[in-house]
């Protein structure tokens, strides 16, 4: 049996970083064989014009030839353009969709606002019970 493809859907700031060696680290120690789109293949694929009308669209193929979509928001939580289409393609294939956690900047609660949070959203997760 071969292992789950993953696209490792990430901004390219974070191309050639740590933190893209630590994600794909991870995604590999969870199983996954990892689609990564910062590789120089994929890098010189994607520039070919006369099957891609945009780089964009080798890299939703290589999104359909995967099982599975990791992706990596910015600090702030937002995610970028490109990774939200990438993201969008996969659900829209019925395809599993996870988000690599950030636990840095304002997305960790301090112990109160953690509370607070709790308080605030206890029935929200009844929807998903029932």
């Amino acid at each position: 049996m071969s292992a789950i493809k993953c696209y490792y859907a990430h901004p390219m700031n974070l191309y050639g970083t740590e933190l893209e060696n630590d994600d794909i680290i991870a995604l590999l120690k969870m199983g996954f064989e990892v689609v990564n789109p910062n590789k120089q293949r994929h890098q010189e694929a994607c520039k070919d014009t006369t099957k891609w009308d945009s780089p964009m669209d080798y890299f939703v193929a290589m999104v359909a030839e995967c099982d599975v979509v990791a992706y990596r928001a910015f600090p702030d939580g937002g995610i970028g353009a490109g990774v939200a289409k990438e993201v969008m393609v996969a659900r829209n294939d019925n395809k599993p969709c996870f988000e690599l956690a950030a636990l840095e900047g304002r997305r960790v609660l301090p112990v109160d606002s953690t509370r607070e949070h709790l308080k605030r959203f206890k029935d929200w997760s009844r929807k998903y019970d029932e």
